[in-house]
């Protein structure tokens, strides 16, 4: 099972950025919820206070959207259960100078 949770950063500059409010909680809650039933989960998140230390759980921590797409990815062909809890961000930022 592959789930993604949490909120995601993306830069704008070295010290701005473009952020969201999602705890993840409802991602980790699945993720649990999820091992606790048998299944071996792998959960991609980003900025989240929840935790999970289950027997059979994956974690790999990422940051911006291109980054949780790609780890999604690599997991994706693995998995029979897609679950995208995570709230990624919509926009990133072009810089032109």
């Amino acid at each position: 099972m592959l789930i993604t949770a949490g909120s995601i950063y993306e830069s704008i500059n070295p010290v701005r950025f473009l952020e969201n409010r999602s705890s993840g909680k409802m991602g980790f809650s699945l993720a649990k919820a999820s091992a606790q039933l048998g299944a071996e989960v792998t959960i991609i998140y980003s900025l989240v206070k929840e935790t999970i230390e289950k027997k059979g759980v994956r974690k790999i921590p990422v940051t911006s959207a291109e980054e949780m797409l790609n780890k999604s990815l690599k997991y994706f062909r693995k998995c029979d259960v897609l679950i995208m809890a995570a709230a990624v961000s919509d926009y990133k930022a072009v810089l032109q100078f």
